[in-house]
């Protein structure tokens, strides 16, 4: 008999049959298949330049302010109106669009012009704050306490009122024009002096959180 084009005789085992050939192995794959690029690093953003976003969080600042106008003097037996100037460092934080800063001018504020005028130190503490008008444009509210020495017949209290102003936020800058900054002077013996400090100021906020 024949199995599998095998003949045998009668009464014989047939053989077993021969085992299966192997599929062929699949060849690999020359490469991988490319997968998706990974995402990009987000940018970094660094200082906001978008006006009111630009008072979002907590910001150091330092800057100076330098202005000058009218003095009245009031008290001493009369009152008589001269001129002022003023120069001053300022450091502080802004906490959203409350500002919270110092001012200190070393014997760089003349209270009035004139015969016998000399600078003196002042420095006080102030708060304020900014608000929006359009795009990076605020209104600066401020008001502040401290005090005046050197070249003083005695030190002299000092009282400021911000409350006609333009601030602007441009980037890490922070801009000030003051039509007036007021500042009082006072020892509560020899009179009380009024200034009308029109000016400018500007402050960098160098680390943003």
């Amino acid at each position: 008999a024949c199995i599998n084009s095998v003949c045998v005789p009668p009464g014989s085992t047939p053989p077993a049959a021969p085992p299966a050939a192997p599929s062929p192995a699949t060849a690999p794959a020359p490469y991988a298949a490319p997968g998706a690029p990974p995402a990009p690093a987000p940018a970094d953003e660094g200082f906001t330049h978008s006006g009111r976003e630009g008072f979002d969080g907590i910001h150091p600042f330092g800057g100076l302010m330098l202005g000058g106008g009218p003095t009245v003097g009031i008290g001493g037996g009369g009152s008589a109106t001269v001129g002022g100037f003023l120069f001053a460092l300022k450091g502080g934080v802004l906490i959203d669009r409350i500002e919270l800063g110092l001012e200190f001018s070393p014997v760089t504020f003349l209270p009035y012009t004139g015969t016998g005028a000399k600078p003196v130190l002042q420095m006080h503490a102030y708060g304020g704050y900014h608000i929006p008008l359009a795009g990076p444009v605020s209104w600066p509210l401020r008001a502040g306490i401290g005090f005046a020495a050197v070249n003083l017949p005695k030190a002299a209290m000092e009282v400021r009122f911000d409350v006609v102003g333009i601030s602007a936020m441009l980037g890490p800058v922070l801009l000030d024009l003051y039509v007036p900054s007021f500042r009082v002077l006072t020892d509560f013996d020899n009179g009380t002096v009024l200034h009308f400090m029109f000016g400018i100021g500007g402050a960098i906020l160098p680390a943003w959180f």
